[in-house]
């Protein structure tokens, strides 16, 4: 695409343009940021002329270009549309207009999302300064593809369209996702309607599997990630290595507890990849009884702002730090167990929940990856001669 457009400098189209302003006392002025990786611009904080240390602000109006140039190697330009016309920026914030009788503002606002303006932009920012600031006159330096107008006009429909058809798609998945979560959480509170509720001790009693520690055998030791993402492996390495703790087995279906982070939803069912793995004494592991309940029907508890109540409940503490879980306090806490065959009933929903959440996650992806495949084609395809 563009063979043969030529390839101009950012200083041949636009220029660096400042509408100062005296910051005056009394007087509200409506901040602008931006985003990295070409993600927009948005709206700070709206403040009072006598809440800053800066004797100017520069005007922004509707088509600027503008520059956060502390983060400039990170992507943060933006073109800005007329919801931002009238906002101010600090001097850390060059705007630069646009001459558009040779380049419409979509056109440049569609080449912020190219990794290809990001790079130029993380060499011009080299050595500026100790946080790599991108002075203002340097980034006119940058370059760009530059085909006719109607040509720009064209191609930023197209983007456009593709852009809005791949948001509509997005928007279906989230719904969906939303109605099969809904749809979860409904059949769970109908299933533990009348269940009676027993304690951890009996339904998913802790375990400790100490195993003693071979020096020169490898262990493999995980953790949980919080908000329930799962067990990872932290590290493997030599038994010598963990000379100075206790280690303790992992098993499948393992239902386990950070006591450490568990105030942050790290808990998570162990997997067949965890199976023999080892976890220190932070780790609260509980063996599900199989005849009263299932770990992932528990787990799903425990994701229930009652159920996660539970847990907070049993962590005492004012600040992360010490909000530990109690290995005392988890056997008490009492859980929902309806009949086995409905939990294993609801199991079988779960995974086909989370097939759809995987399907889902596939497709967006797939719908990611698209976008910058399609600006590479744009901007990098348009290797023609020097403008």
């Amino acid at each position: 695409m563009g063979a043969s457009w030529p390839q101009v400098t950012l200083g041949e189209v636009a220029k660096l343009i400042q509408r100062k302003e005296p910051v005056v006392l009394g007087v509200r002025y409506r901040q602008i940021g931006i985003r990295l990786w070409g993600c927009g611009a948005y709206a700070r904080k709206e403040i009072d002329g006598s809440e800053t240390k800066y004797p100017v602000f520069y005007r922004i109006l509707n088509n600027d270009i503008v520059v956060n140039k502390i983060w400039a190697r990170s992507g943060t330009v933006a073109v800005v549309d007329d919801s931002f016309d009238g906002f101010h920026g600090s001097a850390e914030y060059p705007t630069y207009k646009i001459d558009q009788s040779l380049m419409i503002p979509q056109w440049f606002g569609w080449y912020t999302r190219s990794s290809s303006l990001w790079s130029q932009c993380e060499k011009l920012s080299r050595g500026t300064s100790s946080k790599s600031r991108l002075r203002p006159e340097r980034f006119l330096e940058v370059t760009l593809p530059l085909p006719p107008l109607e040509e720009q006009r064209r191609i930023v429909a197209w983007l456009d369209g593709v852009k809005i058809r791949m948001d509509k798609r997005l928007a279906v998945i989230e719904e969906q996702e939303r109605d099969a979560d809904a749809m979860l959480q409904a059949a769970f509170q109908r299933l533990i309607e009348d269940a009676p509720y027993r304690s951890m001790a009996k339904v998913a009693p802790m375990v400790r599997r100490q195993i003693e520690i071979v020096p020169d055998e490898e262990y493999t030791e995980i953790g949980i990630k919080s908000f329930y993402r799962g067990v990872f492996h932290r590290r493997r390495q030599a038994g010598l290595e963990f000379s100075w703790q206790k280690l303790f087995r992992i098993e499948q279906g393992d239902l386990i507890f950070s006591n450490l982070m568990a105030w942050e939803q790290a808990i998570a069912v162990a997997e067949e990849q965890d199976h023999g793995c080892v976890g220190n004494h932070r780790m609260l592991t509980c063996q599900t009884n199989r005849r009263l309940a299932t770990p992932n029907f528990l787990l799903f508890f425990f994701k229930t702002p009652d159920g996660f109540a539970t847990i907070t409940g049993a962590s005492p503490g004012s600040i992360a730090r010490n909000k530990t879980l109690s290995a005392k306090s988890l056997p008490t806490i009492e859980v929902p167990v309806p009949p086995i065959d409905k939990q294993h009933w609801f199991d079988g929903l779960q995974a086909s929940v989370q097939k759809i959440h995987d399907l889902h996650a596939a497709t967006a992806t797939e719908i990611d990856a698209l976008l910058p495949a399609m600006l590479h084609r744009v901007f990098n395809g348009a290797s023609g001669q020097s403008g």
